[in-house]
């Protein structure tokens, strides 16, 4: 037993250098565990609306682990990398590494990366919705174009700006690796489509007060992936201003869709705005928010044939948050939507995009035009 004790001792002795060469930078792993259990309903739209019954259901949101690490590469400069997974604690229905997820370069210039990575105009608007933009009561549902500018982009090239005197910002371009070669004739439909995009962000705190402002652009993508020729483009104005445990905010957007192409698929000037607030009592936060959404007329290439009317929709929410330790924190929320005109479809939490009214979490709770859901929520987060 000892000779084989001594043998261990030695071949630890001639490995442990190449081993400890590899881990000479810290490597991390981190991650996320949030679930919700559910109550949610609706009714109210159309004469021949069918209400939607009360329904309970569990609900994940956006637990994830991952991996990163740097490495001292010299000359100021360091490598970094960074390997995101979701994982849904109500299902099983996930992809490997889906989210955040790069590989790039940082020195006292900033920082470049490469791979997939959430668009700055997601980064810095989520910043200011207190609910966190998957949660049922998340502002995602009409805010930042109901979800088609709250982007993880793919084949994207970042830069991050250091932070020097409270001002940071980053910019991304998505490149056009979709893009389709069109012969030396015209083109139509997707023999045209070249798929891209930019957006750019930033954000200045100083003391109580915090500002942002973010712009994105994209073309032949989100709601338009077929045709060539559509462009979409959204920008955002955001402000908050702490005072002792009180915190308010709000956040302004517009957003506009061209496409000479589709009939329905030109959207003048969307407009969405949520003002909110926030107390800190000890252990306990608690938030009201109240936001609305109205679409300009769509159809603009089509004077003949205009949108009749414009989905204008609007909500409230409410929650409390309590955090039992720094890492757990136990949550409930309250969200109430009312959608006007019989058209729109403005529902609860961030779960599906739309091309046309207020519309999300079609996926799980598919509403009639114009009906008004609501929905209560309580479970816990524990971050790792």
């Amino acid at each position: 037993m000892n000779k084989k004790l001594v043998a261990l001792a030695v071949a630890g002795a001639i490995y442990a250098p190449s081993v400890m060469a590899q881990s000479a930078n810290p490597v991390t792993l981190y991650g996320r565990a949030w679930v919700m259990a559910e109550s949610v309903k609706a009714d109210g739209g159309a004469s021949t609306a069918v209400a939607i019954a009360n329904r309970a259901r569990v609900s994940d949101v956006n637990s994830l682990f991952g991996i990163r690490g740097t490495e001292d590469i010299g000359g100021g400069v360091k490598a970094f990398f960074q390997m995101e997974t979701a994982f849904r604690l109500d299902s099983n229905n996930t992809t490997f590494a889906a989210r955040n997820s790069g590989v790039g370069i940082q020195a006292g210039w900033g920082s470049l990366l490469m791979g997939r990575w959430d668009s700055p105009y997601k980064t810095y608007t989520v910043k200011y919705d207190p609910f966190s933009n998957n949660t049922i009561a998340g502002a995602m549902g009409l805010m930042n174009d109901r979800g088609n500018f709250n982007n993880r982009v793919e084949n994207v090239i970042q830069y991050w700006t250091p932070k020097i005197g409270g001002f940071e910002a980053r910019a991304a371009w998505a490149v056009n690796e979709g893009k389709t070669p069109s012969s030396s004739t015209a083109c139509t439909g997707t023999a045209c489509a070249n798929p891209w995009g930019w957006s750019v962000g930033g954000e200045w705190a100083g003391g109580p007060f915090r500002v942002g402002m973010a712009y994105e652009k994209h073309l032949d993508s989100i709601r338009d992936t077929v045709v060539g020729g559509g462009r979409e483009q959204g920008i955002s104005f955001m402000a908050a201003w702490k005072i002792g445990g009180f915190e308010i905010g709000g956040t302004y957007q517009q957003y506009k869709t061209n496409n000479n192409n589709v009939a329905g698929l030109s959207i003048n000037q969307q407009k969405a705005g949520e003002i909110w607030g926030t107390y800190e009592m000890g252990k306990s936060k608690f938030i009201l928010a109240y936001s609305g959404s109205k679409d300009g007329a769509s159809n603009l290439a089509n004077a003949a044939n205009p949108q009749a009317t414009q989905p204008k929709c609007q909500a409230i929410a409410v929650g409390w948050y309590y955090s039992a330790t720094k890492r757990t924190t136990f949550i409930t929320q309250y969200m109430g939507v009312k959608n006007k005109e019989n058209v729109a479809l403005y529902t609860l939490t961030a779960n599906a995009n739309s091309a046309n009214g207020c519309n999300f979490d079609t996926n799980k709770l598919t509403i009639a035009p114009g009906q008004d859901p609501q929905g209560f929520a309580a479970g816990m987060r524990h971050v790792f």
